[in-house]
């Protein structure tokens, strides 16, 4: 039977950019340009040559020279990168560009000696002395010259030099005497000006001072004198003009609706003895009392007895006064306004709109009902300047709120607990923190989460199916290791480990007793360098894989799949 090998192919761009080392005798296929590339075991792709047969090299191979000619003796010599015949091909006889420089160089060292640079050359020496012969006689004979002249001068002039120093010496001191004795007799005058002025103006100050505090003082006493007395009169008045008026006023006073119709001491007498229509009694005759019964109303002005049929003793002035005080209390059951505090012992019923104009409404109840289905808050919040929502407080040792609100400063919802400061318009987030909300069924346009979500043991509902397993990351995570490596977490389930090294290394698969990875668990191994990678497994697992647990090259990889206790298999680009 015939037998059909495969070679490894793809595109040009494809094999360029996995650049892989191919075996030595490995061929890789270009599907594109139909050429082909022979690996050596040692050379990327990139650096091979692609394999020339007799019509790529034009036909006739009397055009070409043999390689056992290139670079060797009788042959054809070579250039290298710089387009120079090698040293190693060139004979010791010949002189080679290098020992031609060097000789020049040496040459050039030897006449200027290591002169600076302006002066090593003979153009720049000449040029130096101005292009003359006689440039150093010509000099010397001016530098004595020059020598000559300036002996001559310094003998006379030295004694004239210092005559003339000392007479300026005198002058300069008599001159420094002088003017410190002017200076200290003017400043002597001016300090004693300056402190004449000085007493004279605080003289000034303290007279104009005083004047104006005793005017003021004046001043005041007189206008606060007169304001005493202008209140004393308008109080006078008012009190005057209040009892004027409240005398004369029957309607309405202290709750009473009429105090004309109220009964004197004078007419007490005509009462005593009137028996027919008397607080709405026909007949008070008609009553029947037990006997030595005392009345005890508080609000009964009279202090006496009722007995058979008759009242007797005195009136108490002062229960009549209290009465109308309470009286006056009453509130109207049309109507009232009420400027203190109200106290209800009883249920009350409200008919129309019940208004709370006030800063805090305290409601000590064990229930409160709201037959309305809607509950509104912030009614008044125009400007968007306080946060909304339902607060609630308690106590773990120290007072803390919690509750859900909206954040004014984002506009968010948010369950939150823990905040000390007792939320007055906005709350105070960063005292506290995000509380947790439990729910059967959450329905939304989109969550956006800061942490991690966790999900039940039944999965996650996605529109294309239903995952119950656990999840798998949505980007794979990269392990590097550089030497002899064995797996040590199950965070490194669903990750690519790779193994970069010159030298050879070895993965280890510990068994379930050391990391017991979930059956199903797959990693991936990928060698980067250039070191080949063994897969092994420890004294208590089983790996299971053909040809063999060796990745092939570099850039090769290889799937660990776990497929049972301590059992694995693995799959990809391997040898033995």
């Amino acid at each position: 039977m015939a037998t059909r090998m495969l070679q490894r192919r793809g595109t040009a761009e494809q094999w360029s950019n996995a650049n892989p080392i191919l075996g030595s005798g490995e061929i890789g296929f270009e599907t594109d340009t139909g050429q082909f590339k022979i690996g050596d075991q040692t050379t990327h792709w990139d650096d091979l040559p692609y394999f020339k047969n007799i019509e790529d090299l034009g036909g006739n191979l009397d055009d070409y020279i043999l390689l056992t000619e290139k670079g060797v003796a009788n042959g054809v010599a070579t250039l290298n990168a710089n387009t120079v015949i090698p040293d190693g091909q060139i004979s010791n006889t010949i002189a080679r560009i290098v020992d031609v420089e060097n000789a020049v160089s040496n040459a050039i060292a030897d006449l200027t000696n290591n002169a600076p640079l302006i002066l090593d050359t003979l153009a720049e020496l000449a040029n130096a002395i101005n292009n003359d012969g006689d440039f150093y006689l010509n000099l010397a004979n001016s530098i004595n010259s020059s020598l000559d002249a300036a002996n001559e001068y310094t003998d006379n002039n030295i004694n004239t030099l210092a005559n003339n120093v000392a007479d300026e010496i005198d002058l300069l001191a008599n001159l420094v005497a002088n003017d410190i004795a002017c200076a200290v007799s003017g400043l002597q005058g001016e300090i004693s000006n300056a402190i004449t002025t000085a007493e004279a103006y605080a003289d000034n100050v303290a007279a104009v001072a005083l004047g104006n505090a005793q005017s003021y003082t004046d001043g005041v006493e007189e206008s606060l004198s007169q304001s005493i007395a202008n209140a004393i009169i308008d109080l006078e008045d008012y009190a005057d003009n209040a009892i004027s008026n409240h005398n004369l006023e029957t309607l309405n006073v202290h709750g009473i609706s009429n105090t004309a119709t109220l009964v004197t001491l004078t007419d007490l007498s005509n009462h005593e003895s009137d028996t027919s229509n008397v607080h709405g009694i026909t007949n008070t005759l008609a009553i029947v009392f037990t006997d030595d019964a005392r009345l005890s109303d508080a609000r009964n002005p009279l202090d006496n007895s009722v007995t058979n049929n008759s009242i007797s003793g005195t009136i108490d002035q002062n229960k009549i006064t209290d009465l109308a005080i309470t009286l006056g209390n009453l509130a109207s059951l049309s109507g009232a306004d009420f400027t203190g505090n109200v106290t209800i012992d009883q249920n009350l019923t409200v008919d129309g709109d019940f208004v709370v104009n006030g800063s805090n409404v305290l409601v000590s109840a064990t229930q409160i009902q709201i037959e309305d289905t809607l509950l509104q808050l912030g009614h008044t919040n125009a400007n968007n300047v306080s946060d909304m929502g339902v607060v609630v407080s308690y106590n773990d040792g120290t007072q803390k709120h919690s509750g859900i609100v909206k954040d004014v400063t984002d506009g968010k919802w948010k369950l939150f607990d823990g905040v000390t400061t007792e939320p007055a318009t906005t709350v105070n987030f960063s005292e506290g923190s995000l509380d947790t909300l439990a729910v059967l069924a959450l329905e939304a346009n989109s969550i956006s989460a800061t942490g991690a979500i966790t999900a039940s043991a039944n999965g996650i509902v996605f529109t294309d199916g239903t995952q119950t397993k656990e999840a798998v990351p949505s980007r794979t995570p990269i392990i590097q290791k550089t030497s002899n490596y064995t797996l040590s977490a199950l965070s490194e389930r669903d990750s690519l480990i790779e193994m970069n090294a010159n030298n050879p290394m070895t993965l280890t698969i510990p068994g379930d007793n050391v990391v017991d990875f979930p059956i199903g668990t797959s990693i991936d191994i990928l060698q980067t360098g250039s070191g080949q990678v063994t897969i092994a497994p420890d004294s208590s697992s089983t790996i299971n894989a053909t040809p063999g647990l060796k990745l092939r090259t570099q850039w090769s990889s290889a799937t660990l799949f776990k497929r049972a206790a301590d059992t694995w298999v693995v799959y990809g680009d391997l040898t033995a």
